[in-house]
């Protein structure tokens, strides 16, 4: 029976070539007038870690206020896998200080596979030159084990997106259409549904009127997409891309602070009124002028989380010169923006002015600062947004009427849910968690961290050069067990997890414990795999009376499968 288990393990071992980081991730970088696109290609063996994935322009980190795709939950991470892209507006080298003609974008992340091997961090630099029109883009790898570098060049024409320009001009117009409708369906509009409804309720005090509210959403709607039209048309008539000015940090900040005035406005702080003479004006008109600018300045709301759809749509203008169709296009992006916000108008019946309003009011000034935060995040990281957000939550809940005695059930029962949920958004600050979803999900790591450290210290033996590792192995009195790890490999902080548990610990006394630490790419580290042929951590190896058993060697390490081929391996001893 031992020799079919040792035989099996010998050949699901042996066969286990992984490929090398190369060709498991590939990345492809193009640039266009208003974005550079990083095409990821991760074969389906392995996955990166989202919060490993970091892009830098100088010295400054521009990854947290990037719109990263959503990863998929594995085990205690998040991680990227398949194909997906990253896109940086070029409007964010502006705002750095960057020369459009001549920059650099440094890239890393980190990658492992599924069946337990770890690469090593791995890091890149891109460096884009302008000529002609087109990029020329050099891909320089950081090779950190041997300090070499590899140059891969590229040759990128601009892209004009097939879905654009295959289609006639009202294909075009029907296509934007398309992608506003989309667009209302973002975060970044619902903060116009508290302004539009309070102005229909404004404008129809005296009688509910349908008609009549449907008229001042058509024309708020209207207004959204003339703004959005005069938008497309100085894009078409430039070729000047404006959405990626909106990426930039000042800007979002600005934004930020826009959303935060409004709120304020809604606490009843301070009225936002139009200036008198133009009050005197709307008054003749009915006041349908102050709805209108209301509507066209909205779009200033919206902008800037909508810049994907707007980047794209946007690029086609700007490389086809039409201003004609750059009106239309970005006209009928806003007429489909708004299609929420005429629905709003159409089919509902507000009630009188009364108190409710002053409520309503106020809640909508909590979600308005709810969404500064939100979108401040791209700057000032999402760590910090935590402690806003659980600082805000803590405030709402007394709104809502935590200490309120007269305060209904309802009322009791939620505001003591968002208070208790805020505090444990302020723990996950503490604790250095980004997920507004999961604000503790570092403990269950720091856990795994502690763990390890526990079973490092007090079980294993650090080793750090070939000549003393050989020694140990030719003169230990026992079987020797090595461990070969890195401190930036994932897995093997599940690995160290596993020698905690009784079955495993309770054999470990069996062995001489050895650690081999690969965190650094040194001389050192690369004889020793060279040596004992580790392609990358974690790797266990195990000898007796001065040999190897090679039978035994487990590459990699997935706790749901490997864990029980360990045990019965130090079982077997």
């Amino acid at each position: 029976m031992r020799f079919f288990i040792v035989f099996f393990i010998f050949l699901t071992q042996i066969f286990a070539e992984p490929l090398s980081v190369d060709e498991a991730v590939k990345i492809t970088p193009s640039v266009s007038n208003s974005q550079i696109e990083f095409k990821f290609s991760v074969d389906e063996s392995t996955y990166l870690y989202a919060d490993e994935i970091k892009f830098k322009f100088g010295n400054s980190d521009i990854t947290p206020i990037l719109n990263l795709p959503t990863p998929k939950p594995h085990k205690h991470y998040q991680i990227y896998n398949g194909e997906f892209s990253i896109f940086i507006p070029l409007g964010v080298v502006v705002g750095n200080g960057g020369n459009l003609e001549n920059f650099e974008i440094q890239n890393s992340f980190n990658a492992c596979t599924f069946d337990g091997f770890c690469y090593e961090p791995q890091s890149f630099e891109f460096k884009f030159t302008k000529s002609n029109q087109t990029y020329q883009i050099l891909k320089i790898k950081k090779n950190i084990s041997n300090f070499n570098a590899e140059f891969d060049e590229f040759s990128q024409e601009e892209k004009i997106a097939n879905s654009f320009s295959q289609k006639s001009f009202f294909g075009v117009i029907l296509l934007f259409f398309g992608y506003g409708v989309l667009l209302s369906l973002t975060p970044c509009v619902f903060p116009l549904i508290p302004i539009l409804s309070s102005i229909i309720v404004a404008k129809t005090a005296q009688k509910n009127d349908t008609k009549k509210s449907f008229f001042i959403s058509l024309v708020y709607v209207f207004a959204m997409a003339l703004a959005y039209a005069i938008i497309g048309a100085s894009v078409g008539f430039f070729g000047a891309n404006l959405a990626d000015y909106l990426q930039i940090p000042v800007v979002i900040l600005a934004f930020c602070a826009i959303f935060v005035i409004l709120a304020l406005s809604m606490f009843g702080f301070f009225e936002i009124k139009i200036p008198q003479i133009l009050k005197n004006k709307t008054n003749a008109n009915g006041g349908i002028i102050d709805v209108f600018i209301m509507g066209f300045l909205s779009v200033l709301i919206v902008s800037p989380c909508a810049s994907a759809v707007l980047a794209g749509a946007l690029l086609y203008i700007a490389t086809s010169g039409n201003v004609a169709l750059g009106a239309s296009a970005l006209f009928s992006l806003g007429l489909g923006s708004g299609v929420l916000l005429l629905s709003i108008g159409l089919g509902l019946s507000l009630p009188r002015p009364g108190e409710w309003m002053n409520f309503v009011s106020k809640i909508f000034g909590f979600l308005l600062l709810f969404m500064a935060i939100w979108l401040g995040s791209r700057v000032f990281g999402e760590n910090f947004a935590l402690l806003l957000y659980g600082a805000l939550g803590c405030v709402f809940a007394v709104f809502l009427g935590l200490f309120d005695k007269s305060a209904n059930l309802l009322k009791k029962g939620i505001s003591l849910f968002v208070l208790l949920y805020s505090i444990l958004l302020l723990i996950g600050f503490a604790s250095g968690a980004k997920d507004f979803a999961k604000p503790l999900e570092n403990f269950s790591i720091a856990k795994e961290n502690f763990s390890s450290e526990f079973v490092e210290t007090d079980k294993f033996k650090k080793v750090s050069n070939s000549k003393e590792l050989n020694e140990i192995i030719n003169s230990a009195k026992k079987p020797v067990l090595i461990d070969f790890w890195a401190s930036w490999c994932k897995t093997c902080k599940e690995l160290e997890s596993d020698f905690n548990d009784e079955k495993i610990a309770s054999n470990l006394a069996k062995f001489e414990l050895i650690k081999v630490d690969l965190t650094n790419p040194n001389a050192q580290n690369t004889e020793i795999k060279k040596e004992f042929s580790v392609f990358s951590p974690p790797v266990l190896m195990f000898f007796e009376n001065g040999k190897e058993l090679k039978n035994l060697k487990i590459s990699g390490y997935e706790s749901d499968k490997d864990k029980a081929k360990l045990t019965q391996i130090l079982q077997e001893f």
